[in-house]
């Protein structure tokens, strides 16, 4: 299997057939995370699909460097998650990658614009941590609707959109009070159970900070089932409210190392002090205390 470029097109050559990938001029991150959906199907490991995606798409684009491509790639995705949530936001097919019914860019679109709305309807325009907030996009989407958000992240981003990332351990470094706190696709990457994760933070919000005033948790979760695009991510939870999952699927799961975790019941049966909103067509969970 090879790759090459025909008439300014990415496409690989499997089996003496060419399969097209995309243009040069369309290059974004949708088209990457389409690129690395088309690279596992074909037989990559899924370790080596994320550095080879990235160098075939740096390669089309004539970026050497990995910054400038990191920088190019998020810029692009943040104009274009400001543009759908200017044009109502609510543009994201179901989550489902087998399908193709998936996008990265609009799914984000959506759960950012879905954050904004709640966060103005409850008038919280302050007092707002994104724990795990990755380059920062909602951080600088948010201060564009004049929502002042605070960014946290266990590891320095290359490039971060020009807003301020608090570099920490884990949250028992956060040490002020906050109203709310945001976790957009972060719990999947933990170890332990995200509401056994979400119980810990909030008793470090009660009981250690100082004037504690959180109310309000907002969650999103990649809500699909298919798994190489899980280990992909390296995700160690695959999030559901189906309450039945095939035993063959199951297996796979169990064979890959992949829990199952089901937020409705899991929030439900945890979070008795807490109203839980859910938007189910893009995976975001409220918890609002009562």
């Amino acid at each position: 299997m090879a790759y090459t470029q025909l008439n300014q097109q990415l496409v690989i050559k499997k089996d003496d057939k060419f399969i097209p990938l995309f243009n040069a001029e369309d290059v974004n991150r949708d088209k990457f995370f389409h690129l690395r959906k088309q690279l596992i199907n074909l037989g990559c490991h899924q370790d080596d699909v994320l550095p080879i995606a990235k160098r075939l798409c740096m390669d089309i684009l004539q970026i050497s460097d990995e910054a400038k491509y990191l920088q190019y790639i998020l810029e692009d995705t943040y104009q274009q998650c400001k543009q759908n949530i200017n044009s109502g936001y609510d543009v994201c097919p179901i989550q489902d990658i087998q399908t193709n019914q998936y996008s990265h860019i609009n799914l984000f679109s959506s759960i950012y614009g879905f954050e904004i709305e709640y966060l103005k309807s409850k008038g919280i325009y302050s007092e707002i941590a994104d724990i795990g907030c990755g380059e920062g996009i909602f951080v600088k989407l948010a201060k564009d609707y004049n929502i002042d958000a605070v960014g946290y992240e266990i590891e320095k981003p290359i490039f971060s959109h020009n807003v301020k990332i608090n570099l920490i351990k884990d949250f028992y470094d956060i040490k002020k009070p906050y109203e709310c706190i945001i976790y957009n696709h972060v719990l999947e990457h933990n170890t332990i159970s995200p509401a056994i994760y979400l119980k810990l933070v909030i008793n470090h919000f009660e009981k250690n900070i100082k004037s504690n005033k959180l109310s309000l948790i907002i969650i999103s979760l990649p809500m699909h089932l298919n798994i190489q695009s899980h280990l992909a991510s390296k995700h160690y939870w695959v999030c559901t409210d189906k309450t039945y999952l095939k035993d063959d699927l199951k297996k796979s799961l169990e064979k890959n190392n992949l829990k199952i975790f089901n937020p409705t019941e899991a929030f439900l049966e945890i979070f008795k002090n807490y109203k839980l909103t859910i938007n189910n067509k893009i995976g975001v969970y409220v918890l609002e205390k009562q």
